[in-house]
């Protein structure tokens, strides 16, 4: 094994109501995996990306002035288009007029923008290029 994969992995923190929900995370952090740290970062991302579809969709079918021929319209575009990124969703949700998601997340979501800007993984899988860990944070 060399040096990189010998390095000491940060410890993971999950908060309490997501333990369910990233236990299959937390269960690939702990393994021996040389590629453990990837493949948890683009999981979360994906995990990230489907409770946004799920909010998302939740918003729709709940919102007072959406009948349900445009649902169907809608449920037809997201099951169309699988390149709806993040910055998409959001949107989305701002334009139903509900509170935005920085209103929805609180304090949360500070931390949370702060360490999707820093990653800009949304901009790397549009794009192709590869993943950068410049400024990621050490210990």
């Amino acid at each position: 094994m060399d040096d990189k994969c010998k390095r000491k992995m940060r410890k993971l923190e999950i908060p309490e109501p997501l333990k369910i929900e990233f236990a299959t995370i937390a269960a690939l952090w702990k393994s021996d995996a040389k590629t453990r740290r990837v493949d948890a970062l683009l999981l979360s991302w994906i995990k990230y990306e489907k409770q946004l579809r799920r909010l998302f969709c939740f918003l729709v079918f709940q919102h007072p002035n959406i009948g349900q021929n445009e649902i169907d319209k809608m449920i037809a575009v997201i099951a169309a288009n699988g390149q709806l990124f993040p910055e998409t969703l959001i949107a989305g949700i701002q334009e139903l007029g509900v509170k935005p998601i920085s209103d929805l997340l609180g304090a949360r979501w500070t931390v949370l923008s702060r360490e999707l800007a820093r990653i800009n993984l949304g901009n790397h899988l549009k794009t192709g290029h590869t993943l950068s860990l410049q400024n990621r944070p050490t210990g």
